[in-house]
């Protein structure tokens, strides 16, 4: 078992190596190339049009170009459509006065994420945006927590139905087809339907409420249905209920025409929930495609697997677990391979695990995967080591009969445990899917340092962009004296567009030195970043650099 346990991690850890060995700067979700006008461009003559340009495909939303005069005044343009590809954004302008304007835009990744932003740009001469004008605007067309945080559970719950309804399906054919004609598979597999419904409502309901501003309008889910994740999140529920079919129809188990179409919905389904998500954008897309539909069904298979011993399987464990122990084993090969894959197209490098949400998220899950790989082992060893005394011997004698209580309740406990650290796996994924790659553009960093009082300030942004990055902040003294400050702010202003000052929170990192991994910028422009060290109750230093943003 010890062996067994050695090599399941030694492949888990070669193929995550392999995999980052090879990595190339990585390609994910849309964000905004070029924009015609420019960012920060003063024109001579009004433009026609406003055109953006997207690093991967987008789908339109309500209001995805709003133009705002200087002082406020809404400007009427024409419908966003995309008439220069899937991967652009353009609308008619009227007429233009001189003066400055702002440009905002939203729009939808094709792998399901909100992408938003703002820029400004001149005609004839640039003219003072009203106070606060800029920022509204951001916030207005930001995501909110809450639709997050509901989308988030909708993802949890579709991908926990899904899993234990086609797992749970897989698995007892496999297993115990004897179990499927029980209540006990019945129920557990019209609630796993039933909750795969119910999440993937709520998670087109969030959606709806993130792009269009209603969670329950009917124009706000045709918006959803008309993006290219959403029409694979509705394809979701015929699936569902085509598997509450199968159920209803389970004694037909045993026909050859009800086994096919278990087999053939399975990965359908698997199709349907991977076609919908993050294999839709990045590089090495069919790769990544046919990556999520093995991790998809490999997942589905250990957690459905698991539910069934633990809730479905009565009586003696462990001949279905020992059944089942192989299946088990081979889901864990396969979701270390595919997972390794979709690490390699999504991060691209070591730095993404910690440079991006979605490389914690990614960490977070690879823990928790390797705690419940280790119980399984222990799982394992229970079925591979059971013997005469402990219950695999002759039912028949009475010491036979306590051994194979004995290791039918301990086997039990721990498949419990193990189903409860999978359905933590799916939170994690769930947190995964919500969360957004690292952006997939040209990443060229941005540092500045200055002088004050004797002491040295650096700030880095890596990459210099807009719309969420990496900032570091490093303080010394340029006479080699140790003190350290006991604090340590930055403040951000774009001077151009009266937008700011801004708090940039940032975290202590060492002595001298504070950083984030969410310094959002909304406005391409050159900003200034004011930073504030204090020493002691009485003495502070402040420090004012510039930095280019696009």
């Amino acid at each position: 078992a010890a062996a067994m346990t050695r090599r399941l991690i030694a492949a888990v850890a070669v193929a995550m190596v392999c995999a980052l060995a090879v990595a190339a700067p990585a390609s994910a979700h849309a964000s905004l190339a070029t924009s015609n006008p420019a960012a920060g461009e003063v024109l001579v003559v009004a433009p026609e049009r406003v055109e953006l340009t997207f690093t991967e495909g987008v789908d339109v939303v309500p209001n995805s170009i709003r133009v705002v005069a200087a002082d406020g005044t809404e400007i009427a343009v024409g419908e966003a459509r995309q008439a220069l590809g899937d991967e652009s954004l353009t609308a008619e302008l009227p007429d233009l006065a001189e003066g400055t304007y702002v440009v905002a835009w939203k729009a939808v990744s094709a792998d399901s994420h909100p992408v938003n932003g703002a820029f400004t740009f001149s005609i004839g001469t640039e003219t003072e945006t009203a106070p606060g004008l800029v920022e509204g605007i951001v916030d207005d067309q930001s995501a909110g927590t809450a639709p997050q945080l509901w989308l988030g559970l909708g993802r949890w719950m579709s991908f926990a139905g899904f899993a234990v309804l086609v797992g749970g399906l897989v698995t007892l054919l496999a297993c115990a087809p004897e179990l499927l004609a029980g209540v006990r598979a019945r129920n557990v597999l019209i609630a796993a339907a039933a909750g795969g419904v119910g999440g993937t409502l709520i998670m087109i309901g969030a959606q709806a409420a993130l792009t269009a501003g209603g969670a329950w309008s009917a124009s706000a889910w045709r918006t959803v249905f008309d993006s290219v994740a959403g029409r694979w999140w509705f394809a979701r529920l015929p699936a569902l209920i085509a598997g509450l079919a199968l159920v209803g129809w389970r004694r037909h188990s045993a026909s050859v025409w009800w086994r096919a179409v278990v087999v053939i919905g399975a990965v359908g389904s698997f199709a349907i929930t991977a076609a919908g998500g993050h294999s839709a954008s990045g590089r090495a897309r069919v790769a990544g495609f046919a990556a999520s539909l093995g991790h998809l069904g490999a997942m589905s298979v250990w957690i459905g697997g698991l539910v069934v011993m633990a809730v479905v399987v009565r009586g003696r464990l462990l001949p279905a677990a020992a059944r089942f122990s192989t299946l088990a084993l081979a889901s864990v090969v396969v979701l270390a391979a595919t997972g390794a894959v979709n690490a390699w197209r999504q991060l691209g490098s070591l730095a993404g695990f910690t440079d991006s949400t979605y490389g914690r998220w990614l960490l977070v899950k690879l823990a928790v995967v390797v705690v419940v790989i280790s119980m399984a082992a222990v799982n394992r060893w229970l079925v591979r080591s059971a013997d005469p005394d402990t219950g695999t011997g002759d039912p028949g004698t009475a010491a036979s009969g306590d051994g194979a209580r004995r290791a039918d309740s301990a086997l039990r406990r721990i498949v419990v445990v193990e189903a409860m650290g999978l359905a933590v796996v799916l939170a994690t994924t769930a947190g995964l899917v919500n969360a957004t790659p690292p952006r997939a553009v040209p990443v060229v960093a941005a540092s500045a340092s200055v002088v004050a009082n004797e002491r040295l300030a650096q700030i880095v942004l890596d990459p210099a962009v807009t719309g969420g990055t990496t900032m570091h902040v490093y303080i010394s003294s340029i006479r080699g004296q140790l003190d350290q400050a006991d604090e340590i702010t930055v403040e951000a202003s774009l001077p151009a567009q009266q937008l700011g000052p801004l708090q940039i929170p940032a975290q202590a990192a060492g002595p001298g030195h504070v950083t984030t991994n969410s310094a959002n910028l909304p406005v391409a422009g050159l900003w200034t970043f004011t930073i504030t060290a204090r020493y002691g109750d009485f003495d502070q230093v402040v420090f004012t650099v510039e930095l280019a943003v696009g």
